[in-house]
């Protein structure tokens, strides 16, 4: 069996996103070492049989001296650890694990769960990036991408050989985990619930305009907000704007949890106006529970959430519009929302289940 070492940018991704495929690939026999920044999900890892390396850097943003140290420290771990693959996930394991592993002559498998706010901001920054994923990816063993617009785009600049490169359907969804259920929480009215870290290009201010719209139209509904404070994302909302939409623009926040899934419970729609996914995990979870969702036609959305079948789309950065498509799913009868949300349950169990990303991954590395 092989010896794995997978990157990421925190524990708590890897527990919350990656547990099922990391439990599946210490029972295949493989030996798993699990390097990311500590956290307080580091003890789970351990837990599942995994070794922990703890490593610390800054997920956001470039700097050069302290990603040339990260390129380092991947350097001095692999030759340390000497591991047949890297597995990475998300930006900087991907980008500088990458690079590290073909200093050392280490086969890599890339996930890449989204482009990030460089990419949707463009410019120089987006350049400099894309730039150090060619230059990562280019020596790959395979690619992972999660949408098909990011699979075209990727093949297109030369990110890598297309025959490198398939479509990995999201981190995966534990379907007997997530099963259709609604909570009687005896509040009678209509529940849009937003699930997300609260950062700009999820289009976190776009629902709270959008709520405002409702709000002045004297809809009936509650337009509730369940995650996080980024602080350390370029694009953080900052506690007193958050405060003024709960004040002005009728939003209900919710606050943060490890555990969404009674909030999912006590929804009526979910909503995520992103700027570009890879593909959203809220998403998934709301089909996986059965709920229909409106979101934005972009990619990574788009893969997720069938237009008029699952769900709806507006369009991205425009809180009317993003307002109307919440006003048509709000005026629809409870048949056709359960019709949907019944559509969005078999499409997840279908395309987006655990057990289909394992299996991949398992027959990437047998290959490999």
């Amino acid at each position: 069996m092989s010896v794995l070492l997978i990157a990421s940018n925190s524990a708590w991704n890897i527990i919350n996103f990656r547990s099922g495929l990391l439990s599946a690939l210490i029972a295949e026999g493989h030996e798993v070492i699990v390097c990311c920044p500590n956290d307080p999900c580091s003890s789970q890892i351990i837990e599942t049989g995994a070794k922990f390396v703890p490593l610390a850097f800054s997920r956001d943003g470039l700097n050069p001296l302290s990603d040339l140290l990260l390129l380092a420290k991947y350097v001095r771990i692999l030759r340390r650890y000497r591991p047949d693959y890297i597995l990475a996930f998300t930006a900087k394991p991907n980008i500088y694990g990458g690079l590290a592993a073909r200093f050392c002559g280490v086969k890599s498998i890339h996930n890449i769960t989204g482009l990030g706010s460089s990419f949707i901001k463009g410019g120089m920054v987006w350049t400099c990036v894309k730039t150090l994923y060619k230059l990562a990816l280019r020596s790959s063993a395979h690619i992972f991408v999660q949408n098909p617009d990011d699979k075209s785009m990727f093949e297109q600049q030369g990110f890598a050989q297309s025959q490198n490169i398939s479509l990995l359907p999201g981190s995966g969804i534990d379907v007997d985990k997530f099963q259709p259920s609604r909570t009687d929480t005896g509040n009678k009215v209509f529940r849009f619930l937003m699930v997300s870290r609260l950062i700009a290009h999820k289009g976190v201010r776009e629902y709270a305009e959008a709520a405002s719209i409702l709000k002045a139209k004297g809809v009936h509904c509650e337009c509730c907000l369940l995650g996080g404070l980024d602080n350390h994302n370029p694009s953080n909302v900052s506690f007193s704007e958050l405060e003024e939409w709960q004040k002005n623009k009728g939003v209900i926040y919710l606050g943060e949890t490890d555990n969404p899934i009674p909030y999912y419970q006590a929804a009526n729609c979910v909503v995520l106006p992103s700027y570009h996914e890879g593909a959203p995990r809220t998403l998934i979870e709301a089909g996986a529970l059965g709920l229909p969702s409106v979101t934005t036609d972009v990619p990574g959305c788009r893969f997720v959430v069938q237009d008029g079948k699952t769900g709806l789309t507006a369009k991205a950065r425009d809180a009317h519009h993003l307002a109307d498509k919440m006003l048509e799913m709000f005026e629809m009868s409870e048949a056709q929302r359960d019709q949907m949300g019944k559509a969005a349950r078999a499409r997840i169990v279908s395309e987006f289940s655990e057990e289909k990303i394992i299996s991949s991954y398992k027959s990437v590395i047998e290959c490999s």
